[in-house]
C-alpha cells in the first residue's frame, strides 16, 4: 500500500521509520458534527473511539468524504497523557484492485502487459506490487508489475475493494487503553442557501424560512448537530471587492448566542443524514402578521412601458441569502406572483423584493420640450401618462435619471402640484396616486446648469 508522503502531525515531529511492531486498529464513530459554509464547503468534527495495545499502534480512519482537503486535517488525542502520536498520514485512493487479484490467486489467468505480450500461468501471490506467476510447462515463477499490466475493460465491481480515503494515525502508547480521539477536516461539494415563502394578504404577510443544504461529496454524512454558517468569510487567495448589494443597516438587536465573531450561526441540534447526491430541506423560521408596504416604480430607463410592483418589510429574525418566493392570498386560494432574491440581511434591516411587472398598470414617458437656457444650460419638459385598469388605486414612484448638475422646475399633474424628491445624485422621483380604471398625465422640467 502506498501513502501519500505528505505527514499531517500532531507533535510537531516527523517520523518516516516504517519498522514499527504494528497492531493494527479500528476505530468506532461516536459523534460528528458538520458546519457548512456558504462557500461551498464544509468542516466535518468527529469524536471516534478506540483502542490502543501497548506499544506501537497503527490505526486507519475510514468512513471520510472523498472530497476532503488533505492540507485542514487535525486529529488530537482527548483527555490521556499516555499516548504520542508519531505521524499522521493520508491515502486518497478511492479504491484499488487489490480484492480483484487476491481473488484470482490460485487461478490460471492470461495476463494482457502494456507492451502488447501476453503472459498466461497460475497466480499464486501478490507481493510488492508484483505479480507470482507460475509457468506450468516449465514449473518457473514470473514476477510481472501490476503496473504493466492492462486491467480488462469489464470485471465485476464486487470483486472491487472499495476503500475510500483514509488517515492513517500512527501512535505509541505507554499501555493498553481504550481512548477517544478528535478529528476535523474540510471537505469541499457541501453547499448551502436559504429558502423564503412569502405569502401576502392586504397588508400583512406570513413569512417561512428554510434551509437549503446539498452534499455532493460522495459520502452519506450521519450528523449529530449541524451548524449552516452565515456570512462572507475570507479564503486564502481571495481579492478585495467591492460588494454593492449590501442591505440598507438594521436597527434591531438579534439573538446574540447565534452570533460568532463576524459570522453568525444556524444550529440545528438533531440528528440526520445528508445523504449522498441528495439535498434537504430544514425549517429555519415561520413569522406571522408581519406589516407590509406595497408600492410601485416607473423607471422608464429599465422598464420602458411597464410598471414594477414591491414588497417592504422588516424581519425579527436574520436573513441569510437566497431566493424569495411570493404568494398572495385571496380566501382558500394562493397564487405565486413573483421570486426575488436577497443578500445576507441581519435583524431589522429593510427587506425590499421586486415582485413582478404590473398587469394592470401601464405608463409611457416622452420628451416634449427641449430648449437651450441664456446660461447655457439646457431645459427638459418630459410627459409619463399612467394607466391603472385595476380595481384599486395605487401609489406609484416616478424615477427620472440625470446627470450632471440638475434641478427640477416644477412637476405637476394637470393644475396640482406633485411631490418630489432628490433620491441621489443621480435620481428623481416623483409620487403620484392613479385612480382605478383612470389615467394620469404627469409632466416635469429638467434644468441642467452649466
Amino acid at each position: 500500500m502506498k501513502f501519500n508522503q505528505l505527514r499531517f502531525l500532531a507533535t510537531g515531529v516527523i517520523v518516516f521509520s516504517s519498522f514499527f511492531n504494528v497492531v493494527l486498529a479500528s476505530s468506532v464513530l461516536e459523534e460528528r458534527e458538520v458546519v457548512v459554509y456558504k462557500r461551498g464547503f464544509a468542516e466535518i468534527r468527529e469524536v471516534r473511539s478506540l483502542s490502543l495495545e501497548r506499544g506501537e499502534n497503527e490505526i486507519v480512519l475510514e468512513g471520510l468524504s472523498p472530497e476532503l482537503l488533505q492540507s485542514t486535517i487535525s486529529l488530537e488525542v482527548l483527555n490521556n497523557r499516555h499516548v504520542e502520536t508519531v505521524d499522521v498520514s493520508y491515502n486518497g485512493d478511492s479504491f484499488s484492485l487489490d480484492g480483484y487479484w487476491e481473488s484470482k490467486v490460485g487461478q490460471a489467468i492470461t495476463l494482457a502487459l502494456s507492451d502488447t505480450a501476453e503472459v498466461s500461468g497460475t497466480l499464486v501471490d501478490i507481493a510488492n506490487s508484483y505479480l507470482l506467476i507460475r509457468d506450468e510447462a516449465s514449473d518457473s515463477i514470473r514476477f510481472v508489475e501490476i503496473g504493466d499490466v492492462l486491467v480488462p475493460e469489464s470485471i465485476d465491481p464486487s470483486l472491487y475493494t472499495f476503500t475510500g480515503p483514509k488517515i492513517i494515525w500512527r501512535c505509541r502508547s505507554q499501555r493498553a487503553v481504550d481512548i477517544r480521539v478528535s478529528l476535523m477536516y474540510r471537505t469541499n461539494n457541501i453547499t448551502w442557501t436559504a429558502a423564503y415563502r412569502v405569502n401576502i394578504n392586504d397588508d400583512k404577510a406570513n413569512v417561512r424560512g428554510s434551509f437549503v443544504v446539498s452534499n455532493t461529496t460522495g459520502l452519506d454524512l450521519q450528523f449529530d448537530r449541524i451548524i449552516l454558517a452565515a456570512g462572507t468569510i475570507h479564503l486564502a487567495g481571495d481579492k478585495r471587492r467591492v460588494d454593492r448589494d449590501n442591505p440598507l443597516p438594521g436597527a434591531r438587536v438579534g439573538e446574540q448566542t447565534s452570533q460568532f465573531s463576524e459570522i453568525r450561526r444556524f444550529v440545528v441540534n438533531e440528528d440526520g443524514i445528508l445523504a449522498n447526491n441528495y439535498t434537504a430541506l430544514i425549517p429555519m423560521f415561520f413569522e406571522e402578521n408581519i406589516e407590509i408596504d406595497r408600492y410601485y416604480i416607473y423607471d422608464a430607463a429599465i422598464f420602458d412601458d411597464r410598471i414594477t410592483s414591491h414588497l417592504g418589510f422588516s424581519m425579527e429574525h436574520p436573513m441569510p441569502s437566497g431566493d424569495v418566493g411570493i404568494y398572495e392570498d385571496r380566501g382558500s386560494e394562493s397564487l405565486f406572483i413573483g421570486e426575488d432574491r436577497i443578500d445576507d440581511t441581519p435583524n431589522g434591516s429593510p427587506v425590499d423584493l421586486t415582485i413582478a411587472q404590473s398587469f394592470d398598470l401601464t405608463a409611457e414617458r416622452v420628451r416634449i420640450a427641449e430648449s437651450t437656457r441664456d446660461d447655457g444650460g439646457t431645459e427638459q419638459v418630459f410627459r409619463v401618462v399612467l394607466g391603472n385598469s385595476g380595481q384599486r388605486e395605487v401609489d406609484v414612484r416616478v424615477l427620472e435619471r440625470l446627470f450632471g448638475n440638475w434641478d427640477v422646475e416644477y412637476a405637476r399633474a394637470g393644475s396640482q402640484q406633485i411631490r418630489w424628491a432628490q433620491e441621489d445624485a443621480r435620481t428623481a422621483a416623483f409620487y403620484v396616486t392613479v385612480r382605478p380604471a383612470a389615467t394620469l398625465e404627469l409632466e416635469y422640467k429638467i434644468i441642467y446648469r452649466r
